[in-house]
């Protein structure tokens, strides 16, 4: 069983912020949530689904908002926010699912705190993603719900019910802003082996993967192998990105390309005749020209220094044509 501990933490790290795409948490915010966990447990171990007994059920528990505003108490809030999801719900939880690649070490420290595994996986699928409705369940229609809102103010929203990810989206924005901007959700509540049948799987240990490759300088090879683009000595010339509406949003402009950018990095443009030579779902990922990954809150540092830009292929369902609409229709959105 692989597994994540403080002397390959950083490696880790590396592939996390290449699958988050320019998006999820920032790098040192994210290590030291990593760090948080690795204080209660030796390592992270990410759990086959196949250890899983079929009827077990699995649910989704992670920080939302602003981490630092309820860090003080956040052990307090995640045994409270699961206590609470599993009385009203009727449900007990056996395992937790990471939301998204970028940010899955919320999940590592909701399992250290709660004595739960990890699910070798994530919901949207060995990457990030913008918005919650870009995720397996919405590809296979299943419910988000019950689904459990608990604030850093103890107030808490408990939702049942054929909501949709935009719905609950919005429902959610509007409760944690009018009670403190952050705290815990709990919900996407699946039987192990429903999700074994229909979830991306093995995404943290390509993640770990992925952080060998880099840090082992055989990004070049690995890009190749997977039929993938690499575009070497790119110059960064401009940085147009800016927050609003929970979003990083604008675009990054190197000698040869543009990267349109919503958090994550959303398509890459030839200049010259406006061409997409990569959209979403496939993988958009800007490193540095030692081949560290960026993420879009750092970018502008990188202003008038050489990167590499990478696009890999897309995987999975996200393979699939007709998943790959809702990207599309987020695009156009922009």
């Amino acid at each position: 069983m692989k597994s994540i501990h403080k002397n390959n933490l950083d490696t880790y790290l590396l592939g996390s912020q290449f699958f988050g795409t320019g998006g999820g948490l920032p790098l040192e915010k994210h290590k030291k949530i990593f760090l948080q966990a690795l204080e209660k447990k030796y390592d992270l171990s990410f759990t086959n689904i196949h250890s899983f007994e079929s009827h077990d059920r699995l649910a989704s528990i992670y920080g939302v908002g602003d981490p630092s505003k309820a860090q003080e108490n956040f052990e307090e809030l995640t045994l409270q926010s699961l206590a609470q999801f599993e009385r009203l719900s009727g449900i007990k939880v056996k395992g937790i699912i990471p939301g998204e690649i970028g940010a899955e070490g919320l999940a590592f420290l909701s399992g250290s705190i709660l004595d739960l595994p990890v699910v070798d996986s994530d919901l949207v699928g060995g990457r990030a993603a913008p918005e919650i409705q870009l995720d397996t369940f919405t590809v296979h229609a299943k419910p988000l719900t019950p689904l459990l809102g608990f604030a850093e103010n103890k107030k808490s929203i408990f939702l049942e019910g054929n909501f949709s990810a935009e719905e609950i989206e919005n429902i959610l924005r509007t409760f944690f802003e009018k009670n403190g901007s952050s705290g815990m959700l709990v919900g996407y509540p699946i039987f192990a082996g429903e999700y074994a049948k229909i979830g991306m799987l093995q995404t943290l240990s390509e993640t770990l993967q992925m952080g060998e490759i880099l840090a082992d300088k055989k990004l070049s090879s690995f890009v190749s192998d997977q039929n993938g683009k690499l575009f070497e000595n790119e110059i960064i010339e401009e940085v147009h990105l800016e927050s609003g509406g929970g979003f990083l949003q604008g675009s990054i402009q190197t000698k040869n390309y543009e990267i349109e950018v919503k958090n994550e990095n959303m398509a890459l443009i030839q200049k010259r005749n406006r061409k997409d030579l990569a959209q979403v779902p496939e993988i958009i990922m800007v490193l540095s020209a030692e081949g560290t990954p960026l993420h879009n809150a750092d970018i502008a540092k990188y202003r008038g220094k050489e990167v590499q830009i990478v696009v890999l292929p897309a995987k999975g369902y996200w393979n699939v044509h007709e998943n790959q609409l809702a990207w599309e229709t987020l695009r156009r959105q922009e």
